[in-house]
């Protein structure tokens, strides 16, 4: 098992942005993290990255399991993800991204006895409040915070 994970977030302005680079990063098959790290390299079989809330603060996590030979190389590849957001946080893929939430948005505000959580989260932790007015530019103004490598903690079950 491997878990690695960023410092507390407490600017709650950041949580949309934050929520959509983790989109960016791991959401479908052709996500710059399961590309890199499943299918190019075959070090996990699955990815998961998400923003995990704890009260009005959150953490950035990234979840996986490998081999304990893989370890390393896991952790190189992630990392070589993340020092490189110029090439997998492109404009393109921010608006593929932001066009398959709009979508699902408008479904789960069709089947709204489904959707409940928008109203039981803060309003910050909603991304389809500030999805229409989010550009890539925010979100890269705010990517280095949460996701430069030097800040991150990275740790494995071998190591309890």
């Amino acid at each position: 098992s491997i878990l690695c994970f960023s410092d507390v977030i407490e600017n709650l302005e950041d949580v949309p942005k934050i929520q959509m680079i983790i989109k960016m990063l791991s959401s479908g098959l052709n996500s710059p993290l399961y590309q890199e790290i499943r299918e190019k390299r075959g070090l996990v079989y699955y990815i998961q990255n998400w923003l995990d809330k704890t009260g009005d603060k959150g953490r950035v996590f990234f979840a996986s399991l490998t081999t304990e030979e893989n370890t390393e190389k896991f952790k190189d590849a992630l990392y070589e993800v993340l020092d490189d957001p110029e090439k997998y946080l492109t404009e393109k893929r921010f608006n593929v991204i932001k066009n398959k939430l709009k979508i699902g948005y408008k479904k789960a505000n069709i089947n709204a006895h489904g959707n409940v959580n928008k109203y039981i989260q803060p309003k910050e932790w909603i991304l389809e409040n500030f999805l229409n007015d989010l550009s890539l530019k925010d979100c890269l103004d705010i990517y280095d915070k949460y996701f430069n490598t030097n800040n991150l903690k990275f740790t494995t079950d071998e190591e309890y």
